[in-house]
């Protein structure tokens, strides 16, 4: 019955087909042909139009095509600069890397820093790092690099913080000499310019203390602001081959240099107290 109605189907269509194209050939017959295939003709008209839109984003040309390579050349630039600055990131994590390696020190939060700018008059006295109040950063806080003390900071903004070198007379803390238990004061030495050796002073010692060059200087911790046992340079001697200087005929007085050159000094920690802990008073 199916197959009966499909045929029947068929056959009725072929005739109208036959019929309109019959028609076609007079005006009344071209009207009723346009009216009865203007339906499927919108149809496929739209049809063209939707895969003409689509078809230049599925098929690579024209201006896509164009801008894609732009967007690709862009890319490869940029990857290209950032690969100019490998080598120099690479060397400042190494560096940043050294100056973690601290001892265990509970009481205390390690707070990494850059140096942004110096004053040309006083090169290696003084320094400004990017950290300050706003990173806990306090004056009296003392700043390492490495493991070894190069100074303190003398004032602290919300950003930034200005940091004197152990080289500064305004830098001054407790000292104590390796192997004695004589315990002095680092003061930063006046005398020279920053073309002349870098040295710091150890004031009020006995005035018959015996310190061979090359004794090293620690942080005292007394008073709590500075952790104690801290390096911060090694014992050397004047022209005469002395080490002790007697002062006023009563207290001695040690030169001493820092480990390291600290004109070149780029990246630092500074120690600040933890809340609660042993460091909190930063005026010792």
């Amino acid at each position: 019955m199916r197959d009966v109605m499909r045929h029947t189907a068929y056959a009725v269509f072929a005739f109208l087909v036959l019929a309109l194209m019959l028609f076609s050939s007079t005006s009344g017959g071209r009207r009723l042909a346009r009216g009865f295939f203007s339906p499927f003709a919108s149809i496929w008209r739209s049809g063209g139009e939707l895969v003409g839109g689509l078809l230049p984003n599925l098929l690579p040309g024209g201006s896509n095509r164009k801008q894609r390579l732009l967007e690709l050349e862009l890319r490869v630039r940029e990857l290209e600069a950032r690969l100019a600055q490998i080598l120099p990131l690479e060397k400042a994590n190494l560096e940043l890397r050294r100056l973690h390696q601290l001892p265990e020190l509970p009481s205390w939060q390690a707070v990494a820093a850059d140096v942004i700018s110096r004053d040309p008059a006083q090169w290696n006295k003084g320094f400004v790092i990017n950290k300050g109040l706003s990173d806990r950063i306090s004056a009296g806080a003392v700043v390492l690099s490495g493991s070894f003390v190069i100074g303190r900071i003398i004032e602290s903004n919300r950003h930034s913080a200005q940091v004197a070198t152990v080289l500064a007379p305004e830098c001054r803390f407790s000292v104590l000499v390796e192997g004695t238990d004589f315990v002095g004061i680092c003061i930063g030495s006046n005398s020279g310019d920053w073309r002349g050796e870098p040295r710091f002073q150890v004031d009020f010692l006995p005035g018959d203390l015996q310190v061979p060059a090359g004794q090293r200087v620690l942080t005292s911790g007394l008073g709590g602001g500075i952790p104690g046992g801290l390096p911060v340079g090694e014992v050397i001697a004047d022209g005469d081959g002395r080490t002790l200087q007697v002062i006023a005929n009563s207290r001695g007085r040690l030169l001493c240099r820092p480990p390291e050159n600290l004109q070149r000094i780029r990246h630092v920690i500074v120690l600040c107290p933890v809340l609660g802990g042993s460091g909190a008073d930063t005026n010792k």
